[in-house]
This record gives structure tokens, C-alpha cells and sequence, in this order.
């Protein structure tokens, strides 16, 4: 019961922090904390980099955190994947002559401190429903770029990356499922 009201708690603190709250920045995801953004291939590429980013702090954090094996091992291919991704992106973004950060938004930096606090059981099922918040916004985010993004390059890095965005909810929605699965959105377990 604890672990689902945390869950609750800081998924409603990062949909707070990251929600536009009247703002016309076209900060969709929440992850451009006050950014200046020139396009919208330049903010889908800086919000692709903070998330890349998050994941592989909190993935980090989970080799750290936790005990049980599949978090682990999930968190472990995190890193792997993340690190190429972030390598691609930084690529593509060089063609298009875009800087993106290499740190995480306020609000991702909220949800690694709360991580932060946390060990064991807590942790892993703050974690597992974190990353499965988290691959479903950028699954969305990479999908529509892959549509939309008005730099061919970019559209080709999104379109890239979706089967493996796609592969990482699907393990994240196992694991939360084995964790006891409690405190999520059901839209993104589907």
C-alpha cells in the first residue's frame, strides 16, 4: 500500500512539474524547463537527450538500488541501449546543428532524488513504474517525430528507435506486473 501511494505521489509531482501550467513553450513532455527552442525537430532532439539521459541515471541507480535480478538485468540493457541511443542522437544532431543537454530536467532530476531515497522492494517498484511512465512519453514522443519531424535525419533517428523504445515498455509493463503491479496508468499497461 505504501509503495502504490509513493508511486502515486511522485508520478503526480512529475506530471506537476513537467505540466505546462498555462505556458505556450511547446514543452508537451515537461522537459524543457524554461528551454529556448528554435524548432520543433530541436526540442523532439532535446527532449529525446534528457530522456536517454534519465534513463540511464535511474538505471544507474537501480544497479545500485536494488536486489532483484530482472530489475537488474533490465537496468543493465537501460544503460546499454540508452548509451547507443544518446551516441545516435548526439550524431544526428550534430547533422542538424543542434545542441541538445546532457543533463535532465528539474523534473527528471525530482524523480532521481526521490530514487535516491529509496532501496530494495521501494525501489524497484518506484523504479519499474517510473521507466514505464517514462518509455510510453517517449515512445509517443519518437512516434510522432517519426511522422512529423520536419528534418529528414531526425525523422530517420526517430523511426530508428521506436522498435527499441517499443521492446523497453514491454519488458518494463513484465516487470511491473511481476512487482505486483499498483499505481499506474492503465493506458499504459495496455
Amino acid at each position: 500500500m505504501k509503495g502504490a501511494l509513493l508511486i502515486v505521489t511522485v508520478a503526480s509531482m512529475a506530471l506537476l512539474a513537467g505540466c505546462s501550467c498555462g505556458r505556450d513553450d511547446g514543452d508537451v513532455f515537461g522537459f524543457m524547463d524554461g528551454q529556448d527552442i528554435r524548432t520543433a525537430d530541436d526540442l523532439f532532439l532535446t527532449q529525446a537527450a534528457q530522456g536517454s539521459a534519465a534513463e540511464i541515471e535511474w538505471a544507474e541507480l537501480a544497479l545500485d538500488r536494488s536486489r532483484d535480478p530482472q530489475v537488474r538485468q533490465y537496468a543493465q540493457r537501460m544503460i546499454q541501449d540508452h548509451q547507443a541511443v544518446t551516441q545516435d542522437l548526439r550524431r544526428t544532431a550534430d547533422m542538424v546543428d543542434v545542441s541538445v543537454p546532457s543533463s535532465l530536467s528539474a523534473s527528471q532530476a525530482m524523480v532521481s532524488e526521490t530514487l535516491d531515497d529509496l532501496d530494495g522492494r521501494a525501489f524497484d517498484t518506484q523504479y519499474v513504474g517510473q521507466v514505464l511512465a517514462s518509455h510510453a512519453r517517449q515512445l509517443e514522443l519518437f512516434e510522432h517525430a517519426s511522422l512529423h519531424a520536419e528534418n529528414p535525419q531526425v525523422r530517420s533517428f526517430a523511426a530508428q528507435h521506436i522498435g527499441d523504445l517499443q521492446s523497453h515498455l514491454g519488458q518494463a509493463r513484465r516487470l511491473h506486473r511481476q512487482l505486483g503491479g499498483t499505481g499506474i496508468d492503465r493506458g499504459m499497461m495496455d
